[in-house]
């Protein structure tokens, strides 16, 4: 083989060499794309899973004082004036927040309806009397939905069951009032005219 040939053969090999390197680059990068988007597909599916706002839904009301993030409003009770209904938002932190305080007291394996009226008994010396009192009429609810769990409760401000029960329906009740009243939007409402007697 004279120069010429073997520089002609040396060309030839360099170029089957080069690609053959380009070939295997192109796969790599192939691969690598494909394992980019189906990374990006798992991860999405994995975030998706995760419970955002839309997934945790808070109704509350307390006398004539009512949260509905399902609709996003808050209605706030005026006493003799006309209630006041602003369009309201809980951020999914404080969404996640009730939901943790509901689940700490056990919110979701509690009846639906918690009534007990208070008895009074008199002994008049010959015979006992027993009296129903008026309880209060002011209906508290706590509707709480997330994707695998909803309950609603309902109760008498005044005598909702057992004592322990009762303080932790108000605890849960003031934890969704102090995340209401850390809300601009609360705090640009007017204040209520007159009082409950």
């Amino acid at each position: 083989m004279n120069m010429g040939n073997e520089c002609a053969f040396t060309r030839i090999t360099s170029i089957r060499k080069s690609s053959a390197v380009l070939s295997r680059l192109y796969r790599g990068q192939m691969a690598v794309r494909k394992w980019v988007v189906v990374g990006s597909i798992v991860l999405h599916a994995a975030c998706s899973s995760i419970p955002g706002a839309e997934d945790i839904q808070i109704q509350a009301n307390w006398c004539k004082d009512r949260l509905d993030t399902k609709v996003g409003t808050y209605t706030h009770d005026m006493v003799s004036s006309p209630d006041i209904t602003i369009q309201f938002q809980l951020s999914i932190a404080e969404r996640r927040s009730i939901l943790d305080a509901a689940r700490s007291i056990d919110f979701f394996s509690l009846p639906h309806e918690i009534h007990q009226v208070p008895i009074l008994e008199i002994w008049d010396g010959d015979t006992v009397e027993t009296f129903q009192l008026t309880s209060s009429t002011c209906i508290c609810t706590i509707r709480i939905e997330s994707a695998n769990e909803t309950n609603e409760v309902e109760w008498n401000i005044m005598d909702a069951g057992t004592p322990e029960t009762r303080g932790k329906l108000r605890w849960l009740l003031e934890e969704i009032w102090r995340i209401i009243k850390s809300k601009p939007e609360y705090k640009a409402l007017p204040r209520p005219i007159g009082v409950y007697m």
